[in-house]
């Protein structure tokens, strides 16, 4: 019965959701994206469901990443979390002219996606080309802890510049 009960909550602890992002995650993971240059900003998007964006344009000396705070709880960190990691991945890219993650791993996010997160998976198949590609990486990286998210930052961003 005791290993019964064990097994049980072995389990439990197994099926357990990740910790949930602080608000600490939120504004380290900020700070470090202001690090490479990139202004940013919560502001109302009125555009319906957009809930963040980045938009990088070196000619014109733009480098912004927006929460959309009409789109998103911002009294949710998690919420937060997600837009913020999400367009991070899209500065890091901007950082490494093209895509993070190696071609190999694709079709592994891919999976991933697929079995862990079905509604980006679905959102994912509205994209063409190479822009689908950004945007695999970066519904993959919301889903990762602040520390994975915050190490392919600094490699994308900093470790280069060493």
């Amino acid at each position: 019965m005791i290993k019964q009960i064990f097994a049980v909550l072995a389990g439990l602890a197994v099926a357990a959701p990740v910790n949930a992002t602080s608000w600490t995650d939120v504004n380290t993971l900020t700070d470090l994206v202001k690090q490479t240059g990139t202004t940013v900003e919560a502001r109302d998007c009125e555009t319906e469901g957009l809930q963040g964006f980045y938009r990088y344009d070196q000619e014109a000396g733009i480098d912004l990443l927006v929460v959309c705070k009409d789109n998103v709880d911002m009294t949710d960190s998690d919420a937060v979390w997600e837009v913020v990691s999400h367009e991070t991945t899209h500065v890091m890219q901007a950082c490494m002219g093209g895509p993070v993650l190696k071609d190999t791993y694709v079709p592994r996010v891919l999976r991933e996606l697929q079995e862990t997160a079905p509604h980006y998976y679905q959102t994912l198949q509205q994209y063409r080309g190479d822009h689908k590609r950004y945007e695999l990486e970066a519904f993959w990286m919301e889903l990762r802890t602040p520390d994975v998210v915050q190490g392919f930052l600094d490699r994308a961003c900093f470790a280069q510049a060493e």
